[in-house]
């Protein structure tokens, strides 16, 4: 692990893949492909969206779930057209916007434990209580509403994430006050 402490927009970025290369340029890397393209600040938050893709094929599911009243086969359509459709836009449209850049090495990576560590206590709290405040409300939302079982497990999920996140972010916590 690197002791060379990080900003937290640096620790930020690092976890879309997003690195400075020479001249403090950004550089967007994707690790699959092993091809790195330089970005300008602007196309952050677009790589942001793209990176969370997952989260809004979830949320674009559950939203269908509860609309279509659980016709599983409508759920996953939904999820399935919102995938091909963000990933049509990045490659499409996004990514050839890039300027790409040859022989770049991304630096080491920083595990997600350090990058947390990097970055300022009180943020770390802050996600604390959101994650906690998410937890709780999906669990409220699973068994106080009379929905379906898909729904059900649904929630049930997202609390479940919501409670990982939450002791992560603790254990990360305890280890500052070790004074790692």
């Amino acid at each position: 692990m690197s002791k060379a402490k990080m900003s937290e927009v640096e620790a930020q970025y690092q976890r879309i893949n997003i690195f400075t290369g020479k001249s403090r340029r950004l550089i967007y890397y994707r690790p699959l492909l092993k091809k790195a393209y330089q970005v300008v600040k602007e196309d952050v938050k677009l790589i942001q969206i793209y990176h969370f893709r997952l989260f809004i094929v979830l949320f674009v599911s559950l939203m269908a779930v509860i609309i279509t009243e659980e016709d599983l086969l409508l759920t996953v359509g939904a999820g399935a057209i919102t995938w091909l459709l963000i990933e049509a836009w990045f490659y499409f449209f996004k990514i050839r916007t890039f300027s790409p850049q040859p022989n770049f090495i991304p630096p080491k990576r920083i595990g997600f434990i350090q990058t947390h560590l990097d970055e300022h206590y009180k943020v770390v709290n802050i996600r604390i209580v959101s994650y906690a405040a998410i937890t709780i409300a999906a669990i409220a939302g699973a068994f106080v509403g009379d929905y379906q079982p898909l729904y059900f497990v649904g929630m049930l999920g997202i609390a479940a994430f919501g409670l990982f996140q939450v002791g992560l972010l603790i254990y990360v916590q305890s280890l500052r006050k070790k004074g790692k």
